[in-house]
């Protein structure tokens, strides 16, 4: 289970921070799908401002006091799932048949319907979240086009693509981020390999109040 929470949690932050390798080490999956437009240009000054805006953006989320996401891995509905966060140490991690809560240095597991007490530390997200986009990360991110605008959840975001590449694969990122308060709403990333494309999609929530505490061992709750 814990190689399957860590390969969907690093699912949530692709839409922000495409580092160039495949999440978790997790198998593409053959979907066919049309990549975002974006065209294969030289930076311009208006694509180094839209990618400040989005690295900017995506920065933003170590800084927030809680937020939940949602991923959808399109071709492969058992690496779904959605994840809640508290700052600066609390994590619930739900996905297919899993659950998996950090509340500081300890970690607990549902197992049977029941939480126990894990084998195992996941505090180490709490780096994650703190690191997320490095500078190295940035470099990779290439070539930012802003598409326009569009109305999301009756909010006016901003929509923008991007790519970003390693030596073995290859992604193309398209985000919604809110005009108000910079904070991306979606993101749809494709990455690539050879002839193979996994699609992953990702919803944010900002605004619903999220609480995160330490199971009763042995409860269902």
């Amino acid at each position: 289970m814990r190689r399957i929470l860590i390969v969907m949690m690093l699912m949530s932050f692709a839409g922000c921070s495409s580092t160039g390798e495949s999440p978790g080490n997790a198998s593409p999956v053959p979907t066919p799908v049309a990549s975002p437009s974006i065209a294969a240009s030289t930076e311009t000054a208006e694509s180094e401002k839209a990618k400040e805006e989005v690295v900017t953006s995506a920065r933003k989320l170590k800084d927030l006091k809680f937020w939940s996401a949602k991923t959808e891995i399109e071709g492969n509905p058992a690496l779904s799932g959605e994840i809640q966060y508290i700052a600066p140490d609390r994590f619930h991690f739900k996905q297919g048949g899993n659950e998996a809560i950090v509340v500081g240095d300890q970690t607990f597991a549902k197992e049977n319907g029941k939480w126990v007490k894990a084998d195992y530390d996941m505090s180490g997200f709490k780096k994650i979240q703190e690191n997320a986009l490095t500078e190295e990360d940035v470099k990779k991110i290439q070539n930012v086009q802003v598409l326009g605008e569009e109305t999301l959840n009756g909010k006016r975001t901003t929509i923008y693509v991007h790519r970003s590449g390693g030596p073995s694969i290859d992604s193309v990122t398209k985000m919604w981020i809110d005009r108000e308060n910079g904070l991306v709403m979606k993101s749809v990333v494709e990455n690539r390999v050879g002839k193979q494309t996994q699609r992953i999609v990702t919803t944010y929530d900002f605004d619903t109040p999220v609480t995160i505490e330490a199971p009763k061992i042995g409860s269902g709750n």
